[in-house]
């Protein structure tokens, strides 16, 4: 957690580890290109990586992206604006949008909102829903606590995940949950509630993609991935104990030239983060934000309750070594994007392991989540290295909070 926030009255035990959530609207002229860093003399340089083949986790380091030349410039534009701090987006079929705002320092109302076509922010699915009366069980199973992130998945549903830990001082009890709701209906149409089994207290559920009737999530106050049944509501934490889960030793954020760390000079871990799911829907994709490494495991692998938690660990590959990212996404032809925090940039893992920066500028403060909507992709700006916790007690955000779109393929 972030140490530096001041404390909250009647808060529960501070968690151990910081977990993550956090202009000009005239198009910005973007782009470039980015290479691996060089090896030392006496270490052979990896071979290209590609998607479609990985090599197992316990093989040693991942290789490295191959170089490409600098790709034409793409056009980023604002979507949307926000006047709190916002981390998640998600993007409808029909070009609808929904936003998320994390009760960290702010108060945020609503939790979830649509933005409308004159800009303005609607709480969804209703105002009752966003209206949490910070008190535990009941109150806490019905109304959002601390909205992490929003995903609208291939059948045009929106998925919320709930982590409901406010201030990251802990999960709230009966708070943790996945909402499902109806763009069709504007109604709520389940709620799958977590326990301490699948939610322990220092967890932080981040991100979230369904696929072959499972909800596959990640766990970034902890490390896991966790995978719930749809249809029975059965849960399962998996991968706790596998190093593909955790934060990298040694792994400290330059954002601005300034080393992300708390007021104390304490270096934050985020584990298992950004998740993506490829789209032949046969991997299931992840990485640490205080990580170098993307990895994948076959979803199948996850969905097999025979395998022991050793023989799963075996089914996981590295796939590449990339530098610490927050959200990634996979786009229909198979590339993988990532918000690469430390260069306030889009980049792009091509099919052939090609790594490019898409778009790239100093008002993208802390590219966050990435929403992708056939050649329309979103994405937020949380600044989340300019929070309280780690400036010293000063608040370094500024509002409104914005939200970019790139046309992919242009």
């Amino acid at each position: 957690m972030c140490t530096a926030m001041e404390p909250r009255p009647n808060a529960r035990p501070a968690l151990r580890h910081w977990i993550p959530l956090l202009a000009a609207a005239a198009p910005l002229a973007l782009g470039g290109c980015a290479a691996p860093p060089p090896a030392p003399a006496d270490t052979p340089l990896p071979a290209p990586t590609t998607l479609q083949s990985a090599v197992p986790a316990a093989s040693g380091a991942a290789p490295a992206p191959a170089a490409s030349a600098t790709p034409a410039p793409a056009a980023a534009e604002v979507a949307a604006q926000a006047p709190k701090q916002v981390t998640g987006v998600a993007l409808s079929r029909s070009g609808r949008v929904f936003l998320n705002f994390p009760r960290w320092v702010d108060e945020p109302t609503p939790s979830v909102a649509e933005v409308k076509p004159d800009g303005s922010l609607e709480p969804y699915p209703s105002a009752a829903w966003n209206q949490w009366d910070k008190a535990p069980g009941a109150s806490a199973k019905k109304r959002f606590v601390c909205v992490q992130s929003v995903f609208v998945d291939a059948t045009d549903t929106l998925w919320i995940l709930d982590p409901a830990s406010p201030g990251f001082q802990g999960v709230v009890p009966g708070g943790a949950k996945l909402v499902r709701v109806s763009l069709a209906s504007g109604q709520v149409e389940k709620v799958y509630p977590f326990g301490a089994s699948v939610a322990p207290t220092q967890s932080y559920l981040n991100d979230v993609r369904i696929a072959k009737g499972h909800a596959l999530m990640t766990d970034s106050g902890l490390g896991a991935i966790v995978v719930l049944d749809l249809a029975t509501g059965a849960a399962r934490r998996l991968l706790a104990g596998h190093p593909s889960t955790k934060a990298e030793p040694g792994v400290v954020p330059v954002i601005g030239g300034q080393p992300w760390r708390r007021a104390d000079g304490t270096a934050s871990e985020v584990h298992s983060d950004g998740i993506a799911v490829d789209p032949r829907g046969e991997h299931l994709y992840y990485q640490a934000l205080t990580g170098k490494t993307l990895y994948r495991v076959p979803i199948a692998a996850l969905l097999d309750t025979s395998l022991s938690a050793e023989a799963l660990g075996t089914r996981v590959e590295r796939v590449a070594t990339t530098q610490p990212t927050d959200g990634i996404e996979f786009d229909a032809q198979g590339n993988l994007y990532l918000t690469a925090i430390e260069d306030s940039a889009i980049k792009v893992l091509r099919p052939d392991g090609r790594l490019t920066v898409l778009a790239q500028s100093p008002d993208f403060a802390w590219p966050d989540s990435i929403a992708i909507s056939g050649d329309t992709l979103l994405f937020t700006a949380s600044q989340i290295h300019r929070m309280p916790g780690f400036n010293g007690g000063k608040d370094l955000r500024r509002s409104p909070y914005q939200i970019y779109r790139l046309r992919l393929g242009s």
